[in-house]
């Protein structure tokens, strides 16, 4: 299935063996990198530009639910097992949501500026996010799942760009990562090794 946020507001899921829409949705403007699967509630998580998260599935016509958000989310991405979402904001923050319970489990001060993509690597033990500001961040899961730890700091931080960092990835299966920006090519990093509930937000 491919999940297709188009202008005009629309949405459409697509089964790209025979090439037919499944399904179409009014999900109003969605932000370029803020869409997600989250393979717990089966359903695309589409971050509308008005602060509110949509839960699609191909069963229904209707979202599943809607959550709302503190901060303008810009870019999200969920982990292979399913259980969390991170979310990078217009205004710089860096969220780590609990899908199952829906609770908000960090928030931090991520960036200067918008965070433009975020990535999570196949083994679920890396986050990394990039900005405007031109920076690219990488952060280990597990400190910003902890309850404990309410200071996070990245594990490396990228700034050989000197533009806007545009996109990021994970090659598959491996923690070299792969970052895009306004300045220059593609260039890839090794981050150095060591040994559906509705979001809630605190107010």
């Amino acid at each position: 299935m491919l999940f297709l946020a188009r202008d005009g507001m629309r949405g459409h899921l697509v089964d790209v063996e025979t090439q037919t829409v499944l399904r179409n949705y009014a999900i109003g403007e969605v932000a370029t990198n803020a869409l997600a699967y989250s393979p717990i509630s089966q359903a695309v998580i589409a971050h509308q530009t008005r602060n509110c998260a949509l839960f699609l599935s191909a069963a229904t016509q209707q979202p599943l639910q809607r959550s709302f958000t503190p901060e303008l989310v810009t870019s999200c991405a969920v982990t292979q097992c399913g259980t969390f979402m991170v979310a990078g904001t217009a205004n710089g923050t860096v969220f780590l949501w609990n899908l199952q319970s829906g609770d908000l489990i960090k928030s931090c001060k991520g960036h200067l500026r918008a965070v433009h993509c975020a990535a999570i690597s196949a083994d679920d033990s890396l986050v990394a996010t990039v900005s405007e500001d031109s920076v690219c961040k990488v952060w280990d899961l597990a400190t910003l799942a902890s309850l404990r730890m309410r200071e996070v700091v990245p594990r490396c931080i990228f700034n050989a760009h000197s533009l806007a960092v545009t996109c990021c990835t994970f090659l598959h299966h491996s923690n070299v990562l792969l970052t895009g920006s306004s300045d220059r090519p593609l260039p890839s990093r090794g981050p150095p090794h060591r040994g559906a509930a509705p979001l809630r937000h605190r107010r």
